[in-house]
């Protein structure tokens, strides 16, 4: 069904796809005017993307320089925050994210980044699925969607983490499964095909005039991937943000089949422990990635330190499983729960706090997405967060109210959920 625009922008300041929702709603005119310079074949801008680039913003990935350090020293590792805004799946929902955002007031009004100089500097962490099943289709009503509309959050989110940066404060987003199998599909029919009823039909993207699994399987875009879209981060006061699970009997089989790799960086690094296992689980994830576009440059890089199996096959076909599980698998978040385990924190949450020497005694926990709550789920004695409300229009038959919803992580290690 083709939507009129035009009556849209003319019902400020609450359209039909933003509802009562007031940080959403604020960014409606914004979204509609980006979606029709786009479909007139202009790059459009927002907030602190001048020009959408598209295939050439992937492009500039190519050679940027990639190295193992960096992907352990930076890409997972938080430091110097006093605070952590987190949030759940976006799956390719653009009004959702900026709506997010504003509600936790980390950008303004004109989408840009939104400083507090006099405050502690902050991360913003996304736990993943920032795609959706190649793109909402014609199915949504969201005045956000556009042909191009994940290329352009992938795009909006590093601009405004550059931006970020410029005032001490950064923006992270993690890979999950809707990334994993996406990036696979682009290049892999069989994995495609298996997937396939997740997926529909291929979008093209204005101006490159391609598909979306073509620009997808560049490889400016899995370099992308391997180096800006970790499946874990952790922070220095003891926080661990992954898309879908840690599960500890995989956790310490990791750990223990990973024993050389593990004892190298701690040697050759100053990373913690839990360091070490995050920058560990995101050196095996870039390995993947690169992989799946014929890219061995990084496996073989550490391939002394990995076990004999990995050696000798590779990631080309598949992920490491405890890497696998923490974008995939649903164990904490279905603790406690009918068809879970037993809601045992000692055995399940805690036993991951111990296992990376982190003291949840004084500050920390692990935060989730994947699992849709209808708000945002804790347990353990808020040791564990879920945060996936469903805020994109892809559920909105789950989240009718099209709510956003987030976690905030004060310098005094106080948790919020705002909304």
């Amino acid at each position: 069904m083709q939507r009129k625009y035009s009556k849209l922008l003319e019902t400020p300041p609450h359209g039909p796809s933003c509802g009562l929702i007031k940080s959403k709603c604020i960014f409606v005119k914004q979204l509609s005017k980006l979606k029709e310079d786009q479909e007139r074949g202009y790059s459009g801008s927002l907030g602190p993307v001048k020009s959408f680039q598209g295939d050439a913003f992937f492009a500039s990935f190519v050679n940027e320089p990639m190295t193992a350090r960096g992907i352990l020293e930076e890409s997972g590792r938080i430091r110097g925050n006093g605070e952590i805004i987190a949030f759940g799946d976006i799956h390719g929902d653009f009004l959702a994210l900026l709506g997010v955002l504003r509600a936790a007031e980390c950008i303004d009004d004109h989408a840009h980044w939104k400083p507090r100089d006099s405050k502690p500097k902050r991360c913003v962490v996304q736990l993943g699925d920032m795609l959706d099943r190649a793109g909402r289709g014609n199915a949504s009503t969201d005045t956000s969607h556009m042909a191009r509309e994940e290329i352009n959050i992938i795009e909006y989110l590093h601009c405004l983490n550059i931006e970020a940066n410029t005032f001490g404060e950064r923006v992270l987003t993690l890979s999950g499964n809707h990334e994993l199998y996406a990036l696979r599909s682009a290049v892999d029919p069989a994995v495609a095909e298996r997937w396939g009823r997740y997926v529909s039909p291929a979008t093209t993207q204005p101006l490159a005039g391609r598909d979306r699994k073509d620009v997808l399987s560049s490889p400016g875009a899995l370099r992308y991937f391997a180096m800006h879209r970790p499946l874990m981060a952790v922070s220095s006061t003891g926080w661990l943000f992954a898309h879908g699970d840690v599960p500890i009997a995989a956790l310490l089989t990791f750990q223990k089949s990973h024993t050389r790799l593990l004892r190298y960086i701690r040697s050759h690094t100053v990373l913690t422990c839990a360091e070490a296992v995050v920058g560990a689980v995101n050196l095996l994830w870039a390995c993947h990635v690169l992989e799946i576009g014929g890219d061995t440059t990084m496996t073989k890089i550490i391939s002394p330190m990995l076990p004999d199996d990995e050696r000798t096959k590779g990631f080309k076909s598949e992920l490491s499983p405890f890497a696998l599980a923490v974008c995939t698998c649903r164990t904490l978040a279905t603790m406690g729960k009918p068809e879970g385990i037993a809601c045992d924190c000692s055995a399940n949450v805690d036993s991951v706090g111990n296992a990376l020497s982190l003291d949840w005694t004084i500050s920390g926990g692990i935060a989730l997405g994947h699992t849709v709550n209808a708000n945002i789920s804790t347990s353990c004695n808020g040791r564990l967060q879920l945060l996936d409300i469903g805020m994109s229009e892809a559920f909105a038959g789950f989240n009718t109210t099209g709510k956003v919803a987030y976690l905030r992580v004060s310098a005094n290690q106080t948790t919020y959920h705002g909304s």
